[in-house]
């Protein structure tokens, strides 16, 4: 047999003892072809194309059996091709990958299946190859394509494929490069949504820093970009696309197996006609681009490639409307974060911080992001950072507890992403110490189903859609929060009730924007550069708050308190708070959640079913917006702890108050104490979300 020496079984511990080895799979292979008297070479090539005759002459499928295709990347698209050639009758074959199957891998790739997660994706893929034909020779590099394997990448291959990951761009660069000093065609395509590009290169066409418009020594941003355009001419799947799952920095963004489907398809088609020199090959700057969703064709030409006006002008668009403008937040697990559950304790350090990572993508009042985390052995204890200067709603710390009980429900959750369960060992009621300390132990549970809505919840201030939500989605959420002791539910859904209510949020606004302690801290949350964003990692990016530009005008105007005092004067206050009147009238349900006390115990729970109710409700892409300032003024009041309000603004909030105990007339004030209040529905997605800091930031040593 012909195969290879170095298309051995891979080694890596994650394949089971079960895995069919390379031998073992040729093996088995001939043996099923022995029945039928084709276990030679040329008795089974000469059976097994046979149905390609009529496309392919005796001679072509003869030349094609002898010719050998590099294929860089075995992903969506690179497995689709190698094993579409496979099937066509290329007889040769060089691949490289560096990477492994991961669960969101299965939705577009030949080989990702249950029994393959965490093996190389070349190991799986020779073997499917050689299971359908166990005459191919096979050369694999099990590392991803860089400057010290290319030679030995293309050495000896006809043409060459490039199914590069899209972030690989300077590997793509360099390969790309490395093929026109060889005298090699390279065959591409960009897939995005339900369609796909094709872009054929040819070593003595169009120069490639022409067509390109970039050079070795350009910038990572333009470079990206320039592949960006050049791969993806016509950007029809826009229409569809939620731009929110879409983020650089994570390098994730939604795929199809649609898509993969047809881009390999083309490279096919294309690599077999190259080898068997047919006749009207079109190579850049011609390119094909269809997309089956919003049934488009286009084969056209950029002339005079990335240069071109045209696409001078998109370039700009891209990097300063779209990238300069950051406007994806990361949506998912960050890559790299799939791994086989632990097996025996201790838990490993790395597993422990990717859960702790998920455990800050919790919300927390503000952004303010106040955890401490001690790691200490096998526990970690979970407290808050008492800072110098206490917001006005942090009241008694209760929403910086309450956020502790989100990341809590989140830690909860990703740990069973690991084959894992939190255990709470103690709650603390002093704050000087952890609040809360957990462990860990090992759990056959699966995988919480919330664990990427982690990634995905978010709170969105848009106007919610007229669409309602049906009543057993509500019964479930209701049923969520009511599972965790000593926390009650109460919503409503009628417009009335509503509009009642939204009144009542407006006159907590009123005050909110009258009071300068709470303007300046508000203001001292926004983040208006993005710089600035980028640099502390928390607060308020201005366009989150989804003000418009008359509103973020107004924010930028009113950053400092002389100049809201004179515009509160002009009654500007009930200009600001009729925002969150609008939002309220907005909603097709608002829930306000309430426990028996407000001690550390009971705050972490409500923090619980709050988080486990938002990522419910985002699994079931219902939007969601918590609003704390009417809760907490009235808790206040609640506990006689309203003294530094001035007249005026007690009798706004005594009304406040009585309008919601209409509303809510099932809440018992004396048995009950208000903590947070949400409103539900359905809207577009947002486009700019709030970050985090590094985990690092919060993890304070055992010295501390």
């Amino acid at each position: 047999m012909n195969n290879t020496t170095n298309t051995e079984a891979d080694p890596t511990p994650n394949d089971s003892e079960s895995s069919l080895s390379i031998n073992k799979v040729i093996d088995e292979s001939v043996a099923g072809l022995r029945k039928f008297s084709l276990h030679s070479a040329d008795a089974y090539w000469s059976a097994a194309f046979i149905r390609n005759r009529g496309y392919f002459t005796k001679t072509e499928q003869e030349k094609l059996r002898h010719t050998t295709v590099a294929i860089a990347g075995l992903g969506a698209v690179g497995g689709n091709v190698f094993l579409g050639l496979v099937r066509g009758g290329i007889g040769s074959f060089v691949i490289t990958d560096y990477d492994h199957f991961e669960p969101s891998n299965i939705n577009r790739q030949h080989g990702a299946r249950p029994n393959t997660l965490g093996r190389s994706k070349v190991s799986v893929l020779v073997e499917e190859a050689l299971a359908i034909n166990p005459y191919l020779k096979i050369k694999t590099i099990n590392e991803g394509l860089s400057p010290n394997n290319t030679s030995e990448f293309l050495k000896g291959v006809d043409i060459v494929v490039d199914a590069m990951d899209f972030f690989a761009y300077r590997a793509r660069l360099s390969l790309l490069t490395e093929c026109r000093r060889r005298n090699l065609f390279v065959v591409s395509s960009g897939n995005v949504g339900f369609g796909a590009s094709l872009l054929i290169f040819d070593p003595k066409g169009m120069p490639l820093d022409d067509f390109l418009g970039v050079s070795a020594q350009s910038n990572d941003q333009d470079v990206m970009a320039a592949f960006a355009l050049a791969w993806i001419p016509r950007h029809f799947s826009a229409t569809y696309t939620d731009p929110s799952y879409i983020s650089l920095e994570a390098k994730v963004g939604p795929a199809t197996g649609v898509a993969a489907l047809l881009a390999g398809s083309m490279i096919i088609t294309e690599i077999l006609r190259i080898s068997l020199k047919n006749p009207g090959i079109k190579p850049v700057p011609h390119f094909l681009q269809f997309d089956f969703r919003e049934g488009k064709f286009v084969s056209g030409v950029l002339r005079r490639g990335n240069k071109g006006l045209w696409q001078r002008i998109r370039r700009y668009v891209l990097i300063n409307k779209y990238w300069g403008k950051k406007e994806g937040y990361k949506p998912v697990p960050p890559p790299g974060i799939f791994q086989p559950r632990v097996l025996s304790l201790p838990v490993p350090e790395a597993v422990v911080n990717a859960i702790l990572t998920a455990g800050i993508q919790a919300p927390s009042g503000d952004n303010n992001q106040p955890w401490t985390i001690k790691i200490d052995g096998d526990k970690v204890h979970l407290g808050i950072e008492i800072g110098e200067k206490i917001s006005y709603f942090d009241y008694k710390h209760i929403p910086s507890l309450l956020s502790v009980g989100t990341m809590l429900e989140n830690i909860s959750i990703a740990s069973t992403f690991y084959g894992l369960e939190t255990i709470v060992e103690s709650i603390s009621e002093d704050l000087s110490g952890p609040v809360a300390t957990i462990s860990f132990k090992l759990s056959d549970e699966p995988q919480n189903k919330l664990f990427n809505s982690i990634w995905e919840r978010n709170t969105n201030r848009r106007c919610y859609t007229k669409q309602r939500i049906p009543q057993d989605l509500t019964a479930k959420l209701r049923q969520i929060a009511l599972s965790f002791p000593g926390v009650q539910w109460h919503e409503i859904r009628d417009k009335k009730a509503l509009r009642k209510l939204a009144k009542a949020t407006l006159l907590v606004d009123i005050l909110r924007s009258e009071r300068e302690d709470l303007h300046l801290h508000f203001q001292d949350m926004l983040r208006f550069e993005e710089k600035h964003v980028y640099k502390t990692k928390d607060g308020f990016p201005l366009r989150n708050l989804n003000a418009g530009p008359e509103g973020e005008l107004f924010l930028k105007l009113s950053h400092k308190w002389k100049v809201m005092r004179v515009l509160n004067y002009f009654g500007f206050s009930y200009l600001v708070a009729y925002f969150a009147y609008k939002e309220i009238l907005a909603s097709q349900s608002v829930v306000l959640l309430t426990i028996p006390s407000i001690s550390h115990k009971d705050c972490l729970t409500a923090g619980r079913a709050l988080e486990r109710v938002w990522l419910e409700a985002t699994n079931h892409d219902l939007s969601f917006q918590p609003m704390a300032a009417l809760p907490i003024f009235l808790l206040r009041s609640k506990l006689k702890d309203d003294t530094d309000l001035s007249p005026r603004h007690k009798k706004l909030l005594a009304e406040a108050e009585a309008i919601e105990q209409q509303v809510f007339h099932h809440f018992n004030r004396d048995k009950e104490n208000q903590l947070i209040m949400f409103r539900l529905g359905y809207a577009k997605p947002i486009k700019v979300g709030t970050l985090r800091r590094p985990l690092s930031s919060f993890i304070k040593d055992n010295n501390n």
